[in-house]
């Protein structure tokens, strides 16, 4: 997701300023020598502690000796948990980055002519890296006045099978209204203050590569004297 950012952070962005996060930085290269730290660190406090308050010598070499292994365990079953830790962070970015991304790109509806129903042609676009698979695009399309709720798609709205998409292509789609088109509809569809417009809604579903289902949501309606489409409504949106 785009996060807008203050005119002073694009211009530090511009002239190669960033600011500094609020944390150390810190770089996996480190990491041996921090874990050899922290066992020297560990070792002297063992000594301290043995010297103080461990009465026999040779005790106080077990003990010592025994500490430091216990922590080496520790450090080790620690090093694990953050490896894996960095390996999941890694997964969850190639998912993002790797996966299939379908939205819709644009749209146009023909001509209106009375008698017939208004045809509406989505153009949907695969911005992705990987095929979106398996592709099942259900939808309807009304002369309406209202934004409607994108899963409130009427029962006759048959999903259409539209295969694959691989990165970076598009699949186009044909639409139509159920309801014959009246002059009524028409002049109000085409009367600039009238909030009555072809509006398309419905949902694609679609399987990315790794075996995930993902859901695009979409509402679009006619401009006013355009035949190109617009988005209308918040619910425009991918998962």
């Amino acid at each position: 997701m785009q996060t807008n950012r203050s005119d002073s952070e694009a211009s530090d962005i511009e002239n190669g300023q960033t600011q500094k996060p609020p944390y150390p930085d810190f770089r996996w290269s480190d990491l041996p020598g921090i874990l050899t730290a922290g066992v020297l660190v560990f070792i002297v406090l063992a000594s301290i502690f043995a010297c103080h308050f461990v009465n026999e010598h040779s005790a106080k070499i077990t003990f010592v000796v025994g500490a430091t292994f216990s922590f080496l365990g520790l450090l080790v079953i620690t090093a694990q948990a953050l490896i894996y830790a960095q390996q999941a962070v890694f997964m969850r970015e190639q998912l993002t980055t790797q996966r299939a991304f379908l939205m819709v790109e644009s749209g146009v509806t023909e001509v209106l002519k009375e008698g017939e129903r208004a045809k509406t042609y989505i153009v949907f676009k695969n911005s992705g890296s990987t095929p979106a698979n398996n592709i099942v695009i259900r939808a309807c399309s009304e002369v309406r006045d209202t934004i409607p709720k994108i899963e409130e798609i009427p029962d006759f709205a048959r999903g259409q099978l539209g295969g694959a998409v691989a990165p970076q292509q598009t699949l186009i789609r044909l639409i139509e209204t159920a309801v014959l088109l009246s002059p009524e509809q028409i002049t109000a569809i085409n009367a600039g203050e009238s909030k009555t417009t072809v509006v398309t809604w419905g949902i694609a579903t679609y399987w990315d590569t790794f075996g995930n289902k993902r859901r695009t949501k979409f509402c679009v309606g006619k401009r006013k004297k355009s035949l190109a489409v617009g988005p209308v409504g918040n619910e425009n949106e991918a998962d």
